[in-house]
């Protein structure tokens, strides 16, 4: 935990923290900061933004409620807003993409789940 908060408390908009992650055969390390992480016209939404550094990933959740529990939407763009980022997305931006999605592609169902049972 990078911010003020207590890390045994729930997750809230802004919340800030180191995240390290086994990506391939590396370790890669980020700073991630909660943009976003409520309900909004029965629409929980959840926004996170990854920086490593040189690149800048914005995660984007949306779990709506359905007859049959609930639909889960997931987008993950660059955001170029460094001097830098804004050259190194155009070669690093699509690889870095697909090396989170597959990291990623459990985390649709694991907050569906924590959605659902609140």
């Amino acid at each position: 935990m990078l911010s003020e908060h207590d890390p045994t408390e729930p997750i809230c908009a802004g919340m800030i923290f180191r995240e390290t992650r086994k990506m391939g055969k590396m370790n890669a390390k980020a700073k991630i900061t909660v943009e976003q992480h409520e309900v909004l016209e029965g629409i929980f939404h959840h926004k996170a933004v990854f920086d490593d550094g040189c690149n800048r990933m914005v995660s984007q959740y949306a779990y709506t409620p359905t007859q049959e529990g609930c639909e889960a939407t997931w987008t993950m763009y660059t955001a170029p807003d460094k001097w830098w980022t804004k050259t190194l997305n155009i070669i690093m931006g699509p690889m870095m993409l697909k090396m989170v999605a597959k990291c990623e592609s459990d985390h649709l169902d694991r907050l569906k789940d924590l959605v659902e049972s609140q």
